[in-house]
């Protein structure tokens, strides 16, 4: 017989046990309830993030895009269709951004459900008002360049502008989103856990109020053992995980310790920097840095474990740096700080921005160009005929404001007709080309020259009268006409007629009288023999 003493559950101990066990099925129920909530709303957050997620990525795209297509539509591409290639996909980068407002199906057709998250909600707004604001700079652009002909150049800065605004704010819109994903899985893991803890709590208390004996205790052992092994199973798979995304990251993944020392790197940092890892793991990180960067590393590390000062930690920077062939690579560059146990670590993520750079300086010398197509000549490299009017309503302005003199040189080849009948247009352009040389060399560097139409050019001369515009008239003439052009065709002689006109006195903004005296002049010139300079009566008030 056994020497423990019997107990009898008397009908206190059977309300209370029924009570309880009640009471744990109820709370099980609930926390079951919760944790499917949980994972309702889990798979909520995950659609709502998919949804929303494109929007920043869809309107930078399709911004970006019109803003390369509307550079080259100002600057006189005919294959770019204005309406379809760019307003078409601002009027995109409109919708998306109000579908994800207000609800209702993206431009290809998928629903999107409105945003709720006020930060979110507030980027969107911000990103709508300068779309709508990019839209209107850039139809105003347009219309300014089908009235006008000009590309209107004074509004780049803003331009460019609004469109680094745009991009800025769906960067921003993106970091929201991340972070209002990141708090709700924070809070709904905080109550899965939670709930799990209570449930864990109320299981061990029912089992030492129902069962004191040596099995209940071996069960307790064989529960706490499995849910050792559970945990150390989750341990193992989240660093599995963690591992699969350092090891597919696209971009560099470096920690080193307080001593500059390489301890990890992921195989990005092989691909990007051309090292293998036997070569950079317990190597210096300055391995990695250009000369100069080298030479202030050590001091920076210095005064930061001295300080705790540090102007990079935390911090987005652009640099560049050295790959194991000596070529130096611009690079995107953030590190963070991390204690592993009382080891002091630092986290490099580097991303290599070769590409990024490239297509900016692709978009840089179209910019470029397409400032250069809309003021200078294709041709002869000079001042264009629009341009070159512009040049003379400034110096005229000028004047006024001054009362400086201005004056003007309208030059024309003699005989450049037979020229182009005998020789051909090839030949005709040789002469134009060189004929445009030898005009900058004769002019001041104030000077400006330009070529207004066919084989005539006009030289405005600030601050010149008189004799002094005879001179300098005299000296273009003498530049033209001194040597023989040299063509495919042998050498031409060449020779010039030049009409001059000064204006003085106070002045009303109108070039057309000094143009029309010019030409005059110039007619005179020709009529006289040609190869001769003729000036013009002086224009005053």
């Amino acid at each position: 017989m056994s020497n423990e003493p019997t107990q009898r559950a008397t009908p206190v101990h059977r309300r209370g046990r029924d009570l309880l066990t009640v009471l744990i099925l109820l709370i099980a129920v609930t926390a079951m309830a919760l944790v499917a909530y949980g994972q309702v709303a889990a798979s909520r957050i995950t659609r709502a993030q998919a949804e929303l997620a494109p929007v920043s990525d869809g309107v930078s795209n399709r911004v970006a895009t019109a803003h390369l297509y509307l550079v080259q539509a100002l600057g006189g591409d005919p294959t770019v269709m204005v309406a379809n290639d760019v307003f078409r996909r601002l009027a995109e980068a409109t919708r998306l951004v109000d579908s994800a407002l207000i609800g209702g199906p993206s431009v290809d057709g998928t629903l999107i459900h409105a945003a709720k998250d006020p930060a979110v909600v507030e980027d969107l707004r911000l990103l709508a008002a300068q779309v709508e604001s990019f839209t209107s700079q850039a139809s105003s652009r347009w219309l300014h360049r089908e009235s006008t002909g000009q590309i209107g150049t004074r509004w780049d800065r803003e331009f460019d502008g609004l469109f680094t605004k745009v991009v800025g704010q769906t960067d921003r819109l993106s970091a929201d989103l991340q972070r209002t994903e990141t708090r709700a899985r924070q809070r709904i893991q905080f109550v899965n856990i939670a709930v799990l803890g209570t449930l864990a709590t109320l299981f061990v208390g029912v089992a030492v109020f129902a069962r004191r004996t040596r099995r209940t205790i071996i069960a307790k052992n064989e529960e706490l053992e499995t849910r050792v092994n559970d945990r150390t199973a989750a341990l193992a798979l989240s660093e599995a995980r963690t591992t699969a995304i350092v090891n597919t990251a696209v971009d560099a993944i470096i920690t080193v310790d307080d001593r500059a020392i390489i301890r990890s790197i992921n195989p990005a940092t092989e691909r990007i920097f051309g090292y293998e890892p036997s070569e950079l793991l317990g190597a210096n990180v300055d391995v990695l840095m250009t000369d100069e960067d080298q030479a202030q590393h050590d001091a920076h590390i210095h005064r930061y474990l001295s300080t705790g000062r540090s102007r990079i930690l935390g911090v987005g920077r652009e640099t560049t740096a050295k790959r194991k062939d000596g070529t130096v690579i611009p690079i995107d560059i953030s590190v963070s700080e991390a204690k592993v146990g009382e080891d002091r670590m630092f986290v490099g993520l580097i991303r290599d921005i070769t590409e990024r750079k490239r297509v900016e300086a692709e978009l840089q010398a179209a910019k470029a160009a397409a400032e250069e197509a809309a003021t200078h000549d294709p041709l002869t490299g000079l001042w264009n005929h629009n341009r070159i009017i512009e040049i003379l309503m400034e110096e005229l302005s000028r004047s006024g404001r001054q009362g400086s003199p201005v004056s003007l040189a309208m030059v024309d080849l003699d005989h450049f007709k037979h020229v182009n009948d005998t020789h051909g247009h090839v030949v005709g352009d040789e002469v134009l080309r060189e004929v445009a040389a030898r005009l900058q060399r004769a002019i001041r560097l104030y000077d400006a020259v330009g070529r207004f139409g066919g084989e005539e050019f006009m030289v405005v001369l600030p601050g010149s009268e008189g004799e002094a515009a005879e001179l300098a008239a005299e000296r273009i003439r003498d530049e033209i006409s001194r040597q023989p052009v040299i063509t495919s065709c042998g050498a031409l002689q060449v020779t010039a007629s030049l009409g001059v006109v000064t204006r003085m006195g106070e002045i009303v903004h109108d070039a057309t009288a000094l143009l029309v005296a010019a030409d005059t002049a110039l007619y005179d010139a020709k009529a006289a023999g040609r190869d001769r300079v003729t000036i013009a009566s002086m224009l005053t008030s």
